[in-house]
């Protein structure tokens, strides 16, 4: 990732998301700032504004989405 995803929600009932290597940087709606790491799980309910800030070079890991055919809103900063 070379730059921030930008401020976006989610058009689901929940996004869940495993890191299993690397890192990542989220920002949230509410003011939140958090890193998940190798290990860590993500969870975010479905119309939460979000914003990937940065991640390391190697990150991988599983994404979960419900339902899976999920749609992607780009939305002003909160």
């Amino acid at each position: 990732m070379t730059m921030e995803t930008g401020w976006h929600y989610h058009t689901c009932e929940m996004q869940i998301g495993y890191i299993t290597k690397g890192w990542i940087d989220l920002q949230y709606e509410d003011g939140t700032e958090v890193r998940l790491e190798a290990g860590d799980i993500m969870f975010v309910p479905g119309g939460v504004k979000h914003n990937e800030i940065r991640t390391s070079t190697d990150l991988a890991g599983l994404e979960l989405t419900i339902p899976a055919d999920m749609g992607t809103v780009p939305c002003e900063k909160p």
